[in-house]
């Protein structure tokens, strides 16, 4: 194999060599054609140029003499001769080619003029300016040229319509400024150019010797049997010489066709095949030089390529072998090898910064993907390895841990009363808390929306689970202020021991989620620790959602009614619509049993729709058998309430049923109002308008403010049960309820009692002021039929 220094020299001789001996022979053959062409290019060339130069200078005297018309116009009107006057001299001495402008009237007479000396105009122009009046047209006139000796003149006239006069520019040929600049080259040269009239008299010539007006005669041998070109002709001159030409003719200017002027550029045939033989003598001197220089570059060359390149490959393959900090350091000039060297370099800088960025975003990525973006805390996928490393740490030193499974209770009704934002702002206020009571070894992760669990490695007892548990419960339902908004969240935990309950993960995170859920079924707020009854439960709880898919379809629901007792006269002031599910194989279920599962698994609505619409339909029908009506409750669950279309639904319920808004109270928990005020003030006002009532139930339980009571618009309060309970015993209670009481009384509110199932607790509240009374002690919730014979017939 050869050498790259070889391979170079020997390609440099075969590209410098050969090409030239080819190019001295195609050169001799062809030189002398191609020169004749490019002369008669730049021949045409010369002649548009000058066309257009010449189009340009008439114009633009034409633009001047517009110009002027407008300001002289002004001027008369003012009679300012001397501004006239001095406009006249100024464009004739800043021109060269204008001689003179000159106002004349109707008669051909001067009036002012920039030559003073010029008293009358020459019988040539007062023939002109009679051909421009018989024209009647009003634009600028453009004459034919005129001669007089060696001069040769055109004259541009526009007519002032409003003073019957009119203005004259006397334009010389010889002196038109453009013209001669483009023809200072050609003075003395070989080249000639002419421009010629109409009549073929020469105007203008880059040869001096040829006389203005002389007769361009040959120029009826500009014909097509001549062209070599588009207007390349070739032909003999005035010396009977054989000469290339280009000719081009100025346009129409205006409505002026007098000019016809021809520009005309020539060169001697002969004066190309001189220039031809010399540059063929000169190029074979010129390629033997350039052989020799040719081999003297190429050595150095390729001496210097090829040290430089080694270098590269040098470089290259640190980088390939992942030395990223490897660069070319050369001397070499020349700058495609320098480009070489700093793309090669700009390449290695990347690749390392690039290098740099995908550790940093791998180091990132193994964060998002282990790490919990909101909080900070481990995800899903970290817990679940870190239970795994729990597991076998256990095993191996016979240890014990807990696995907590918490879940927010009803953490859902902020986040769609109030939004995500302050949702979450919420869960890092609650992260924060549960980080105060861990230790650094635990394991503290979420799992996803408000579900979070801890592993907690390393226990000594079960009494350490417990009082974590309390911790935990306790800092979470601390009031959380997020901009002026209190919050009060509690929470439901489920426990599962290793290896006591399980000892793979599956079941451990199963069965604590089940403890969990039994959690948040005996109220909330609290923990519990997994049981094999749990399952039981679990299975229990799958089986009851399956079921209630099909209750409504099946009919298995039914409306209860409980009395609402006037206890002062003992009179029946309303009653409450309950609903009961009449499972056929598990029989009668607690609405506590189902009703969560229910607004869990997006049924509440439904099922709240067709308690209204029974309980409403069953109204119509005791009214028609002319019970007297009382006041129908409704309970109203805050997804119902918070539905876009409820208040159009209520309507629609009212309007099918028959059954009139007077008839109907609403039922809304505190709780849930204050969820989401603002706009639970809103329905709850467009629900009155309709004549409905409105009650707010478990008043006491909650937060809501006296600002904030005195705006709901409300007809009555109920006391909640777990107030009624203990008196007249409990003084708590007791100051509670007398509270509640005159606050009603303040605010001409209804209140009522419910849950009452002793006499002692009837008297306490008819004594105190609240007569109105709901519970055991007068009637339990009981069938349409049952109520109807035990309250309306009697």
């Amino acid at each position: 194999m050869f050498s790259l220094m070889t391979k170079l020299f020997f390609a440099g001789v075969f590209i410098s060599v050969v090409p030239l001996f080819i190019y001295q022979y195609i050169s001799f053959e062809q030189s002398s054609k191609t020169l004749q062409l490019t002369y008669a290019k730049e021949l045409k060339h010369k002649t548009e140029l000058t066309t257009l130069l010449i189009n340009q200078a008439i114009s633009h005297r034409s633009s001047d003499l517009n110009i002027i018309a407008g300001g002289v116009g002004e001027l008369l009107s003012l009679k300012n001769y001397k501004t006239i006057e001095k406009q006249f001299n100024n464009l004739a001495l800043n021109k060269n080619d204008v001689n003179s402008l000159t106002l004349l009237d109707k008669e051909a007479r001067v009036l002012i003029a920039s030559d003073k000396s010029r008293k009358n105009i020459s019988s040539e122009v007062r023939n002109i300016l009679t051909t421009y009046k018989s024209s009647a047209i009003n634009e600028v006139y453009l004459s034919e040229l005129v001669t007089n000796n060696d001069e040769a003149y055109i004259y541009m006239i526009k007519k002032m319509i409003d003073y019957d006069y009119f203005l004259v520019i006397e334009i010389n040929i010889k002196n038109i400024d453009l013209l001669l600049s483009n023809f200072d080259d050609e003075v003395n040269g070989d080249k000639a150019i002419y421009i010629i009239d109409k009549n073929n008299n020469i105007i203008i010539s880059s040869d001096k010797t040829k006389k203005i007006m002389a007769s361009f005669t040959d120029i009826d041998k500009l014909n097509s049997q001549n062209e070599l070109d588009d207007r390349i002709f070739h032909f003999k001159d005035f010396e009977n010489e054989d000469v290339i030409a280009s000719y081009d003719e100025i346009s129409k200017f205006g409505f002026s066709e007098a000019l016809g002027w021809k520009i005309i550029a020539s060169i001697p045939i002969s004066v190309i095949n001189k220039d031809v033989s010399k540059s063929l003598a000169i190029n074979k001197k010129v390629s033997i030089l350039i052989v020799i220089i040719t081999f003297l570059i190429l050595t150095l060359l390729s001496r210097n390529i090829v040290k430089s390149i080694q270098k590269v490959v040098d470089v290259a393959n640190k980088i390939s072998s992942g030395d990223y900090s490897a660069r070319v350091e050369d001397k070499n000039t020349t700058t495609e090898f320098n480009t070489l060297l700093i793309a090669l370099n700009s390449m290695a800088d990347k690749i390392q910064n690039r290098t740099n960025k995908l550790e940093e975003q791998k180091l990132l990525l193994e964060n998002l993907a282990h790490y919990d973006t909101l909080t900070q805390i481990p995800n899903r996928v970290l817990f679940k390895d870190r239970i795994e490393q729990a597991i076998a740490k256990a095993k191996r030193h016979k240890n014990k841990f807990a696995l907590f499974y918490i879940d927010l209770d009803e953490f859902k009704h902020i986040n769609d009363s109030f939004g995500h934002d302050m949702g979450d702002e919420i869960l890092k206020v609650i992260v924060l808390r549960i980080n105060t009571v861990l230790r650094k070894e635990d394991t503290f992760a979420r799992l996803g929306g408000d579900e979070f669990t801890i592993i907690l490695e390393e226990l000594q007892d079960i009494n350490s689970i417990t009082v974590i548990a309390d911790k935990i419960i306790d800092t979470i339902k601390k009031p959380i202020d997020i901009n002026g908004n209190v919050f009060k969240v509690s929470t439901s935990i489920g426990i599962s021991i290793y290896p006591k309950d399980a000892t793979d993960k599956s079941n451990l995170i199963k069965y604590s989620d089940i403890a969990m859920y039994k959690a948040k079924s005996m109220g909330k707020d609290n923990y519990q620790f997994y049981s094999e009854d749990m399952s039981n439960y679990s299975y229990n709880r799958i089986k009851m959602k399956q079921s209630l898919d099909f209750a409504l379809e099946n009919n298995e629901f039914e409306v209860y009614y409980q009395p609402q007792i006037n206890a002062k006269t003992n009179e029946l002031s309303g009653m409450e619509a309950l609903i009961r599910w009449n499972h056929p194989e598990d029989g009668y279920i607690a609405p506590l049993d189902f009703l969560p599962l229910a607004e869990e698994i997006g049924m509440i609505i439904e099922i709240d729709q067709w308690v209204m619409k029974t309980a409403m339909k069953q109204m119509l029908i005791w009214n028609e058998q002319g019970y007297n009506p009382v006041i129908l409750s409704l309970n109203l669950s805050i997804k119902h309430l918070q539905h876009e279309n409820f208040v159009s639904m209520l309507k629609s319920n009212l309007e099918e049923t028959g059954c009139k808004p007077e008839w109907i109270e609403l039922e809304v928990t505190e709780s849930h109002i204050m969820s989401n005020y603002e706009e639970s003030i809103a329905k709850l006002k467009e629900i009155n308008k309709l004549g409905i009532r409105i009650s707010m139930d478990d008043f006491g339980t909650g937060y809501s403010s006296l600002s904030h009571l005195k705006l709901l618009p409300i007809d009555k309060l109920k006391i909640d049960k777990s107030f009624v309970n203990d008196i007249p015993e409990d003084e708590e209670d007791v100051a509670i309820i007398k509270a509640i009481i005159a606050l009603c009384k303040s605010l001409d509110l209804t209140v009522l009692a419910e849950g009452v199932e002793t006499d002692k607790q009837s008297g306490f509240l008819v004594e105190n002021g609240c007569s109105y009374i709901q519970g055991y002690l007068y009637g339990k919730p009981q069938s349409n039929k049952d109520f109807e014979r035990n309250f309306l017939k009697s």
